[in-house]
């Protein structure tokens, strides 16, 4: 369907920088953010919308507004049939460099963060590995059976790492870790993290790793061993893609990777326009124009932009000046 006019643009966000003491220089060097000698960034939040910290426009229109405004002011306009769960925009889109490997740590799925309270928020989410070292693993999951006694017991001692499944990468896997799974991303891992809106972390163990001032993160063991799932149930395993090319599908959002070069034709994204769409260019040497109706951005590896739902029915993509790789990013169903 064509749109000639609508209430909102494509937009663009600011991104966020957090500094934890694992983060490197991955983000600024991968995608020509800045100089090298700068304080080291662990994630890059390039679209989020939790309770009072939002994503703000870059530029535009609607410059210096937040995401949450916007799903305020324009809810119909920006989140078509998708649903923003206690007026939150329902995704959250971060890079994660691992300089150093990051804490144990497991998040609540929606039951449990209601009954921890809090201000707990669930989180089930998805990573597509953009860059790692040749040695480079994620811990995720189980090694076989553990009971809840045993896993405890060792996160008390910091002795878990023997129960925990050790997964090989490389660029281009894509890995899905739902709510309740202990997971660790390891050192020497750039990575794009889809997940749903939330921060609650419950640390279990942090590598006996201390700070600047030689004192050790907090754990969170209590809250995590309320979290854990010990075994994995049919609802939480992600589907392929309906479109046949490589990503996920969950009940939280769905990911597809395309990848573009300057010779094909541009490609009209099959949408039915009732959803927002999120594109994040992973890599390559070229540029990625975005298209709809009479708006258009380009995008460069580490860019992101927010396409509306008013927008999304009529959305084309092409390459220019070079290959370039990126992910379709939808709300679930």
């Amino acid at each position: 369907m064509k749109q000639t006019s609508s209430p909102l643009p494509l937009l663009r966000f600011s991104p966020i920088y957090q500094h934890p003491i694992w983060g490197g220089h991955r983000i600024r060097q991968h995608f020509a953010r800045g100089a090298d000698n700068a304080e080291p960034i662990g994630e890059s939040w390039e679209i989020f919308d939790l309770p009072g910290h939002a994503s703000v426009v870059e530029a535009g229109p609607f410059a210096g507004q937040s995401l949450s405004s916007l799903v305020a002011q324009y809810p119909q306009a920006l989140l078509g049939a998708a649903t923003a769960k206690e007026g939150l925009f329902p995704l959250m889109v971060k890079f994660i460099d691992a300089h150093q490997t990051l804490s144990v740590q497991v998040h609540p799925d929606s039951q449990t963060a209601w009954q921890i309270g809090q201000n707990a928020q669930p989180k089930t989410e998805a990573w597509y590995i953009i860059d790692c070292e040749p040695d480079a693993v994620l811990y995720v999951g189980f090694e076989g059976l553990v009971s809840a006694k045993a896993f405890k017991a060792a996160a008390i001692a910091g002795t878990l790492e023997r129960y925990l499944r050790k997964v090989a990468v490389r660029p281009g896997d894509f890995v899905f870790v739902p709510a309740g799974t202990v997971h660790a991303i390891g050192a020497g891992i750039l990575l794009a993290e889809i997940q749903q809106p939330s921060d609650t972390t419950y640390r279990l163990f942090d590598w006996h790793r201390v700070d600047a001032a030689g004192h050790p993160r907090e754990l969170h063991i209590a809250q995590a061993m309320r979290s854990i799932h010990y075994k994995a149930s049919h609802s939480e395993m992600p589907d392929p893609p309906a479109s046949g090319r490589p990503g996920l599908s969950c009940r939280s959002f769905a990911i597809e990777k395309w990848a573009l070069t300057p010779s094909e034709a541009p490609a009209q994204m099959d949408e039915d326009g009732d959803v927002p769409l999120i594109l994040l260019a992973v890599s390559g040497s070229g540029q990625l124009r975005v298209e709809s109706g009479e708006h258009a951005e380009t995008l460069r590896a580490g860019g992101c932009l927010l396409v509306p739902a008013c927008l999304s029915g009529d959305v084309r993509v092409n390459a220019i000046e070079g290959d370039i790789s990126f992910l379709l990013i939808r709300p679930g169903h």
